[in-house]
């Protein structure tokens, strides 16, 4: 190994362990995939798409540990670059489904932002976060000198991507928190008299961006510390604040589908005696 060249890894990849979660992640996202062909939520296949840039991932892993200690360069590009963006693609789902659940409960006055900016500046951010972390992981992950050119370009991006992300997460947590308290205090008709599925995925917003915090502080500091810090030094460490944060977004939005509260077209379904003045504020 060259005197700067970045060590792959500090441990051994588990075969087993990468195998074990490549396939829990694929099935479910093959889960999701299913449910949004089912229920025709193709505005939500972003979801599903996480679960199997997470899968192909983990397979990236499982084709190093059969290399130790030559581990080829391009399953551990793959893997880093891969599994590090693909939790951006968690947080756009979701800015979908808020958007949906603003318009039709007839929120859209409780709604900090308007509504026609709301999903263009948080995907467009998150498209930035993607892009970031997805073109600086795979320049670190294939540079064999972090000082130096592209290796040093990508050792400044990847950190920038990822606190653009912990940054619009928190954004959102608190736009929904405005949203939440707004039209407890002042329902709207259709909110007051729809089936109530609706709140129970603003609490999972709340859940599942506090995880997407979680995992991003997690993968910040273990850049930051380095290829030799001590986050890096064990994989119990990555499964623990990456891979399990996310699949338990993941179950948890395939528990409980979108579908429950929208139709195919994205609109909130209603309860018969919703009125047909369904954005009428209440007095």
């Amino acid at each position: 190994m060259a005197e700067h060249e970045i060590p792959k890894y500090i441990y051994e990849p588990n075969s087993i362990l990468a195998g074990a979660v490549a396939a829990v992640f694929g099935n479910i996202a093959l889960l999701q995939l299913w449910q949004n062909k089912k229920w025709k939520t193709w505005w939500f296949i972003p979801f599903a798409l996480c679960g199997f840039g997470e899968a192909l991932g983990w397979v990236g892993r499982f084709i190093n540990s059969r290399q130790a200690p030559d581990y080829a360069t391009f399953p551990y590009a793959a893997q880093f670059c891969i599994i590090l963006a693909s939790p951006v693609l968690l947080s756009s789902s979701m800015y979908l489904v808020m958007a949906r659940i603003v318009v039709a409960t007839g929120g859209e006055a409780h709604f900090p932002i308007k509504m026609k900016w709301f999903t263009k500046a948080f995907c467009g951010g998150d498209s930035s976060s993607l892009g970031m972390m997805g073109i600086g992981g795979a320049l670190f992950a294939s540079s064999s000198d972090p000082s130096k050119g592209l290796g040093n370009f990508a050792a400044k991006i990847v950190p920038a991507g990822i606190g653009h992300h912990i940054i619009f997460s928190v954004v959102f947590i608190v736009v929904t928190a405005i949203f939440h308290v707004r039209i407890t205090r002042n329902p709207t008709v259709r909110s007051s008299t729809m089936s109530r599925d609706w709140m129970q995925f603003i609490w999972f917003f709340y859940l599942s961006n506090i995880l997407l915090i979680v995992r991003n502080v997690f993968r910040m500091v273990e850049f930051l510390q380095g290829p030799i810090g001590t986050l890096n030094s064990k994989e119990y460490y990555f499964v623990l604040f990456d891979s399990l944060p996310i699949f338990i977004i993941m179950a948890l939005f395939s528990f409980r589908h979108p579908h429950l509260v929208t139709n195919s077209r994205g609109s909130l379904l209603l309860d018969e005696e919703t009125p047909g003045n369904a954005y009428e504020m209440r007095k």
